[in-house]
């Protein structure tokens, strides 16, 4: 009986309308991009480190299960938080100078192709600069503790203030950590 080793994707998910087999040095986008190492997996994806030889530098490809491709709005969204979407820059909350945007991957750019699984989506996004699985190794329990900002506090009638200090976690796997 085959049990799946921790944090490897599960085999039976190599199947039509799932991920597509991919090895080092295969090549996607008529040779654009060439297979170097895998990076990781997540529940529709696998994402690998490519060598674009049109830009000459690392990109990584997210490609994703046939079964998601066609319903994914994940190349939108991406478009719409970088500001590269068609989005509002009258929004103070999301204009192109929003201290956020700098930690949001670009997306350089996106395609289908077909495989013996069915037609995937790909993603081309940079590198990340680290990966959050190192950065959180001596965290407890996989663990990262996260204090988000204290929200606005509201006033009673009063005038007291009306607060809880909250501490939150945060857990993440398969993620990638964007810095400035």
């Amino acid at each position: 009986m085959y049990a799946p080793a921790h944090d490897v994707e599960d085999l039976e998910q190599y199947r039509i309308g799932g991920y597509h087999p991919t090895i080092i040095g295969d090549a996607f986008h008529d040779g654009r991009y060439e297979i170097i190492n895998k990076l990781g997996f997540g529940g529709y994806s696998t994402i690998w480190l490519a060598r674009d030889h049109h830009q000459e530098h690392y990109v990584s490809l997210k490609i994703l299960a046939a079964s998601q491709s066609a319903q994914s709005n994940e190349a939108k969204i991406l478009r719409l938080l970088s500001g590269s979407g068609g989005g509002s820059d009258n929004n103070p909350d999301s204009g192109p100078g929003h201290r956020g945007r700098q930690f949001i991957p670009r997306l350089l750019e996106d395609f289908t192709f077909d495989g013996p699984n069915g037609r995937h989506l790909c993603l081309v996004q940079g590198v990340a600069a680290r990966s959050i699985t190192v950065a959180k190794e001596g965290c407890p329990n996989d663990m990262f503790p996260f204090k988000p900002p204290a929200p606005s506090r509201p006033t009673s009638s009063s005038g007291l203030h009306t607060s809880t200090p909250r501490v939150y976690v945060m857990k993440v796997r398969n993620r990638r950590l964007y810095t400035p």
